[in-house]
C-alpha cells in the first residue's frame, strides 16, 4: 500500500482499520492531517486509461461550514475529466435525448424494467451516440421497479445478476458493442453497498461473465471493496439527483430530501464534486464525495433538464466529459 498525496500536503498515514470497517466514512482528519491522501489498493482502475485506482474511501465529512458553490475551499484535488451516466432502457421515454447528453448508459437488463427488444434498441441508440454501455441488473421485481428489498439470498443475487449481464452481453455482441461495466439497480445497489455477502455475490457474477468488466458503485461501499479484492476494475459514483445522509449513503426514497429535482441544484453539485468541494448532506453539513462518474436517474422528474444543465455547467467549468470505461 502506498501514499498518493493530493494538493502538495504532507502525507500522514490514516489508521489501517479505517479501511477495514464497513462504514463508508473515513475517520475525520486530525489537525495537520492531509485530507487528500489516497491509498493504492488491489484492483485496477478504468479511470484515465491506465492510471491505477486509488483505494481511497472516497466519502468523508468536510471540516468547516459549507459555502456557496465556487467559493468553497478545495479539500481534494479537482478532476479534469468526468463521466456522466444515466439509467436507461427502463421505458421512461427520454432515452434518446439523454443519450445526446450523457457519456455512459446503464442499460436495464429486463428484470426490474425493460425487455429484450428495449435492450436492443437502447444499445443501438447508445452505439449511434458514441455512449459507453454498462449492464444495470436489479431484482426481478417489476411491480416495485426493483426498489424494494426482496430478501434474496446471495445465491439468488449471483444467479440473477449473471443471467441479466449475460443477456445484455449477448445482445451487445450481436450489435457490435462491448458491455464495459456493471452497475446494480435500486434496492440491490443499496444492499450491496453495505451487505458484504450480497456484494461478493454481485462481484462473483460479474467476474464469471467477464473479468474485464468494471464495477460502478458508491465510494467506500462493500461492493467496491469486493470488486477490488477480486481484481476487477472499479469506479466511484456520485448522484446528482439524490440526497445524501451524513455517512455518505443515499437518503431512502420516500423520505424528505431523498430526491433532487431542480436542475440548478444538480448542476451546482456536479461542479462542486469535480472541483473537490464539499456538498451538503441532508442535515446541511458539508460532505466530501470523490467520484469518477456522476449519475442521473432516467426516470427522475426533470431528468433531461438536469442532465443538460449539469453537462453545460461541467463544460463551462473546463471539464472534459468522457466515459470512465
Amino acid at each position: 500500500m502506498r501514499f498518493v498525496l493530493a494538493a502538495g500536503r504532507r502525507a500522514t498515514r490514516a489508521p489501517e482499520d479505517s479501511l477495514l470497517r464497513g462504514s463508508p466514512l473515513a475517520r475525520p482528519p486530525r489537525s495537520g492531517q492531509a485530507l487528500g491522501i489516497r491509498f493504492q489498493a488491489a484492483g485496477r482502475s478504468v479511470i484515465g486509461r491506465g492510471r491505477q485506482a486509488s483505494g481511497d474511501l472516497g466519502i468523508r465529512p468536510a471540516p468547516g461550514r459549507l459555502s456557496a458553490p465556487g467559493t468553497t475551499r478545495r479539500y481534494v484535488c479537482p478532476v479534469r475529466s468526468i463521466d456522466l451516466n444515466a439509467d436507461l432502457g427502463e421505458g421512461a421515454g427520454t432515452d434518446a435525448q439523454l443519450l445526446a447528453t450523457v457519456t455512459s448508459a446503464n442499460v436495464a437488463c429486463g428484470a426490474h424494467a425493460g425487455s429484450r427488444e428495449l435492450m436492443r434498441s437502447t444499445v443501438r441508440a447508445a452505439r449511434a451516440a458514441g455512449v459507453a454501455v454498462g449492464a444495470h441488473p436489479g431484482y426481478p421485481d417489476r411491480e416495485g421497479f426493483g426498489r424494494r428489498e426482496v430478501g434474496a439470498t446471495p445465491g439468488d443475487i449471483e444467479r440473477w445478476v449473471r443471467e441479466q449481464v449475460e443477456e445484455l452481453r449477448e445482445i451487445c455482441r450481436a450489435e457490435g458493442v462491448r458491455v464495459r461495466y456493471v452497475k446494480a439497480h435500486g434496492a440491490l445497489y443499496n444492499r450491496a453497498a453495505r451487505d458484504v455477502e450480497a456484494a461478493e455475490a454481485l462481484v462473483a457474477a460479474t467476474a464469471s461473465v467477464d473479468a474485464d468488466l468494471a464495477v460502478l458503485a458508491l465510494p467506500a461501499s462493500a461492493m467496491l471493496r469486493a470488486a477490488r479484492a477480486a481484481g476487477l476494475a472499479t469506479a466511484r459514483e456520485a448522484f446528482l439527483d439524490r440526497g445524501y445522509l451524513s455517512d455518505g449513503t443515499l437518503v431512502p426514497r420516500g423520505a424528505t430530501g431523498a430526491l433532487i429535482t431542480e436542475a440548478r441544484v444538480a448542476a451546482e453539485r456536479a461542479v462542486s464534486i469535480t472541483r473537490g468541494e464539499p456538498v451538503a448532506d441532508l442535515d446541511g453539513n458539508p460532505l466530501l464525495i470523490e467520484a469518477d462518474s456522476l449519475c442521473l436517474h432516467g426516470d427522475s422528474a426533470g431528468a433531461l433538464a438536469m442532465a443538460r444543465r449539469a453537462r453545460a455547467g461541467l463544460l463551462k467549468a473546463g471539464l472534459t466529459l468522457a466515459p470512465f470505461a
